[in-house]
């Protein structure tokens, strides 16, 4: 033994003699992120040439390096980081690094901890939290829209705060929930997003298949979004803070629909009164001339308002009882003759009597302002890991009495109390106040809808009808017009509304987290975690009483407490056996707990003005509570092997209960196996050297769903009601003690590869089957209760993902990247309730039908215009109807029909886009940075329900009409896609139909940034570590078929009312590192 310890130090002796004897250089440099230009640490600097000698960079991203004289290259890399060879020229090295969120050695956010990107065989995708913190968005989740592949985002509303509805490959459930499941730094999160403040967000992970879900099992089925917020800042062994702020405006990010105008909506009205008239059997004797001047008086009588100024001429009946036009003021009698019997406007008009009074749109909307303020930092050593932020947003909404406002607190600490022992909480607080108009459904206070539709000859206050002149009140101010002679919603005034009525809501939420880990012995790690949230909500909705709804006044006054606590008991074992062999265990044990109280009260009966509480009422409407309570225990396991960084496995294993369902089929198993080939390791693709990645990957496996809208779903429950005043109860809900959970079966296979090292990618094709559907099944009228909740019937959605990415210039400091994905997805209903099977269930304008998709439309089948006499043709319902004559005896017309109530349904599109996706493109020349992000659609329908509104052959509704009236039909042998306008019940011309269904094809510009970053040596004469300034843009425009849709806006693809649309913002943002 001594002998070979001797023989050892010689040798060791003799090699640095050697060494010695060689003439050395010595190199020195820095390594810093190309974004940000902070020191990387720690970043790996190797010879190319001597593969044996390499350092790591000290926390200052510095490093120094002896080599042999003969050296010449370095590789320098770094985990997340693209890694880069540079020459050794003699001088100090300043070497950037670009960040490669495509790198195989990225350490990855998965279920229950972290993982090598290269080891992966779960499908995921991931964003930074560098490109969530240029973006002006109050809602993280709204950034997820074309970022990744298979999953599809829309924004139903626009309101600030508000969040986006998102769906992970498809569609998983028909009567339940196909929401994904969101877990927020280990713990799962039933909150709003729009409570994590996007600056403290690390990293968002978009779980898709079984492999990447199974450890979260029955609430997995649609999809899990991981959300870690960050954990440290700054360099190692000082404090560093960074301070932002961020101002800017925003506007509605959607133009209005084209509408006709103050000058012709008459004469388009004209119209249809003279068609109405002329096609009436009883009228045809009378000639064009009387038919126009009946027109023109009931166009008037029907519209109510004169909107022209310069009138002297009016209609009074002459000696024989017949109106003739003539000049002369207004008398008893007498209408304005806005219009000539010839449907002409009156030439003696001038202009508008009520000028821009008209227009509600502009009435309705303002510019909003934006602005943001942010101050965060921490501390980190070799024991420590803390990071603190303070959060302040003030949103003024561009909509009138719209705003948010949020402030934000967030402490997160981790401190290693001994080697083996570590020690970590991270609390986040949030107070909100979001205000708002009370309604944006499709009710009359709607504005948004309002603004929209209404016709554009009434005025928004009250006019001198002679003079235009406002009227004003005793103290001088402008009256809201809200009168009953109005046709179109009278007696409200939406923009007077905004201003009467009051929507406010205010909330509270506690997010907490505290884990304790201990490493017994090396590769063993025990962790504790504990995940306490809590949200407390009050909202108070007031109805004026002067307009609207409730002319007395209402208060409705809502409280909410929602709280989450969740335990979770961890080991992990990781073991590596040889140089090949590596072993990852992990078993777990988690209990959830969901308690929900709600309690609301309504009064009305107001006795003082602006206060709005409960007591300033007199009439108690209604007083209620509630409380919903859900627990789930759960034991799950995970087996990962890692052969040689070539082949992967991966088991997983979970067994849930649910309170939903009764004991006797309360508990579930889920499961996944994954494995993985990384082809570019093995010795044959060696010499392949523009190969740099390629890797197969496969996966197989069952989650589940249990996400009914009630928590008692196997339990029969009551609710109070009065007959005659005397209290009882009634049957709420039938329980089924059958029920149990909604099954998701998924797999997938996937090639991802790398080439040139220049471009990335992945190929995948996937299968997602939901059986059990959990399903409201129809009940008999008979026995007092709609439905039952049934495990029935089977959907299948399965599709192609593509994803690539270029670095596709670089030269000296100019570089270009792009990065694309596209989705197709297919949806069918493989099976239905016995008792729908033949018939299929009609849900508004679908059908669900096995062999369909969920989306695809069923509504009547238009044929266009008769150029005989301007009626609208449908398809005849020849199994109802097969004695019915159609349009001619033979030939394709025979099967036509004029009268709707004998046209047949049909599928005919599907809602579901052919493709959708996104792109980023970025460029950076220095320190300047440009980023554009995209988002797409291919393909698909969208149901116009708003535009046939503005179709519609409604004489007398005092609404908006769409300039593709000017193509209706006028007369006979006419060829046009517009019907004849009139009132004839029997013209059928605005049926539900695919008159009415558009392509959903859409490209949405969703962000534009800009980025300046100042060199360090200016930054560090003014006192600050660095100085950044960023120009950004969000929703600037959306490209659709129609001016005014936003197919990105609903599953259904339908759009039958206006809300709050998105924002277009445009924001400028300081950040000071220091």
């Amino acid at each position: 033994m001594k002998k070979s310890l001797l023989l050892l130090l010689f040798l060791t002796l003799s090699i640095g003699v050697a060494w010695a004897q060689k003439k050395q250089i010595t190199v020195k440099g820095i390594v810093l992120s190309v974004e940000d230009k902070e020191p990387i640490v720690p970043a790996s600097v190797q010879s190319v040439d001597y593969p044996n000698i390499g350092t790591l960079t000290d926390p200052k991203g510095r490093f120094t390096l002896h080599l042999p004289e003969g050296a010449r290259t370095l590789r320098v890399s770094s985990v997340g980081y693209a890694s880069k060879v540079v020459a050794i020229t003699g001088k100090e090295l300043r070497i950037l690094l670009d960040n490669d969120e495509q790198s195989i050695d990225k350490v990855v956010i998965v279920a229950y901890g972290t993982q090598k990107k290269q080891s992966l065989v779960g499908a995921q995708a991931s964003i930074s939290g560098k490109q969530l913190a240029a973006r002006p968005i109050s809602n993280a989740s709204n950034a997820l829209a074309g970022a990744a592949a298979g999953v599809q985002v829309t924004t139903s509303s626009g309101q600030p705060g508000s969040e986006a509805d998102i769906r992970i490959r498809g569609f998983g459930s028909v009567n339940a929930s196909s929401a994904p499941l969101y877990v927020v730094d280990g713990a799962v999160y039933t909150g709003r997003i729009s409570d994590i403040a996007q600056q403290d967000i690390a990293d968002i992970s978009v779980l898709k298949d079984a492999a990447a879900t199974a450890l979260y099992g029955s609430s997995a089925g649609n999809g899990v979004i991981l959300i870690t917020t960050k954990r440290n800042a700054g360099q190692a062994g000082q404090p560093h803070f960074t301070f932002s702020t961020s101002q800017g405006f925003s506007v509605r990010g959607l133009p209005e629909y084209d509408k006709i105008g103050t000058m012709d909506h008459y004469k388009v009205r004209w119209q249809q009164w003279y068609n109405t008239l002329r096609y009436n059997e009883r009228n045809k004797n009378k000639t064009d001339e009387e038919l126009g001047t009946i027109a023109a008086l009931q166009t008037y009588q029907a519209l109510k308002y004169n909107p022209y100024s310069g009138i002297d001429s009016y209609y009074r009946k002459d000696a024989n009882g017949v109106y003739q036009l003539s000049k002369g003021g207004p008398a008893k009698g007498a209408y304005p003759g806005i219009l000539l019997p010839t449907g002409e406007l009156n030439p003696e008009i001038n202009g508008l009597l009520y000028g821009d009074d008209l227009d509600w749109y502009n009435a309705f909307y303002r510019t909003g302002h934006r602005g943001e303020y942010t101050l965060s930092g921490g501390l980190r050593t070799d024991k420590l890991q803390s990071y603190l932020s303070l959060n302040y947003l003030n949103e003024r909404g561009f909509m009138i009495e719209s705003g948010y406002k949020r402030y934000n607190l967030r402490a997160n600490l981790s401190y290693d109390i001994r080697p083996w022992l570590t020690l970590g909480t991270n609390i986040g607080l949030t107070h909100t106040r979001s205000e708002g108009p009370r309604s944006l459904g499709g009710a009359s206070a709607n504005g948004a809808h309002f603004s929209q539709t209404v016709a554009p000859i009434y005025p928004i206050h009250v006019h001198d009808p002679l003079t235009g002149a406002y009227v004003l009140d005793d103290r001088g101010n402008r009256i809201y017009d809200h009168s009953v002679t109005r046709p179109y919603r009278k007696n409200y005034n939406t923009i007077e509304l905004a201003y009467l009525d009051h929507n406010e809501s205010l909330r509270d939420a506690l997010m907490g987290r505290a884990h304790l880990d201990i490493k017994p012995i090396d590769g063993l790690k025990l962790s504790l975690q504990v995940a306490y949230d809590q949200r407390n909500t009050r909202s108070k909705v007031r109805y004026n009483n002067k307009t609207g709804d409730n002319p007395q006044g209402v208060l409705n006054v809502d409280v909410g407490r929602g709280t989450t606590l969740t335990f979770t008991q961890l080991a992990n074992y990781n073991k590596k056996v040889g140089k090949d062999h590596d072993f990852e265990v992990l078993m777990g044990h988690e209990s959830y707990d969901l308690e929900n109280f709600g309690m609301s009260g309504s009064k009305e009966f107001l006795k003082f003005v602006v206060i709005d509480e409960l007591s300033n009422y007199t009439k108690v409407r209604s007083v209620n509570s509630s409380t919903d309570v859900y627990r789930k225990e759960s034991y799950f396991g995970r087996f990962n092997y890692n052969y040689s960084d070539r082949y992967n496995l991966s088991l997983a294993y979970r067994r849930d209960g649910s309170s939903r369902f009764h004991k006797n089929s309360r508990w579930g198993n889920f499961w996944a196996v994954g494995a993985g080939w990384n082809i570019n390791s093995e010795k044959f693709m060696k010499n392949v050297s523009w190969v740099n990645r390629l890797k197969l990957r496969g996966s197989y496996g069952q989650t589940g769903n249990d996400g009914l809208s009630g928590y008692y779903p196997y339990q029969t429950t009551y609710g109070s009601s009065n007959n005659l005043d005397e209290p009882g109860l009634r049957v709420a809900h039938v329980g089924n003690t059958d029920l149990t959970w909604e099954t998701q079966i998924t797999s997938d296979v996937a090639l991802e590869f790398g080439l040139f090292d220049r471009i990335d990618g992945t190929i995948e094709v996937f299968n997602k089957e939901s059986k059990d559907l959990l399903f409201e099944y129809e009940l008999a009228a008979s026995t007092g209760v709609a439905s039952i909740d049934r495990n029935i019937g089977k959907v299948r959605n399965y599709g192609l993902e593509l994803e690539l990415g270029a670095k596709i210039l670089r030269i000296g400091d100019f570089s270009w990247s792009l990065r694309a994905n596209a989705t197709w997805l297919r949806n069918k209903i493989v099976k239905l309730p016995d008792l729908n099977r033949e018939e299929g269930i009609i849900v508004g304008t679908k059908k669900y039908m096995e062999g369909h998709s969920i989306y695809d439309y069923f509504v009547y089948e238009y044929l266009g215009v008769d150029p005989a006499d301007g009626k609208a043709m449908y398809r005849l319902d020849r199994e109802k109807y097969p004695d019915e004559p159609g349009l001619e005896a033979t030939g394709e017309r025979a099967t036509y029909t004029k009268n709707g109530e004998k046209a047949r349904k049909h599928y005919t599109g599907s809602s579901i886009p052919d493709v959708y996706g996104g792109f980023s493109t970025n460029f950076r020349y220095k320190d300047i940075g440009l980023n554009f992000v995209f988002a797409y659609q291919i393909g698909g329908k969208s149901y116009d329900g708003l535009y046939q509104d503005m179709m519609s052959r409604d004489l007398s509704s005092g609404t908006a009409m769409h300039p593709d009236l000017y193509r209706a039909w006028r007369k006979p042998g006419q060829v046009t896609d517009v019907p004849r306008l009139d009132a004839d019940p029997q013209n059928f011309s605005t049926m539900t139909s695919d008159r009415w269904l558009i392509s959903s094809t859409a490209l949405a510009l969703k962000s534009i940034s800009m980025s300046y970053d100042l060199p360090k040596r200016f930054a560090k004469k003014l006192g600050v570590d660095g100085v950044g300034l960023t120009f950004a843009a969000e929703n600037l425009f959306i490209l659709s078929k129609r001016k005014g849709l936003n197919p990105f806006s609903g599953y259904t693809g339908v759009h039958n009312s206006v809300g709050y649309a998105a924002a277009r913002t445009f924001t400028t943002t300081l950040n000071v590192t220091f």
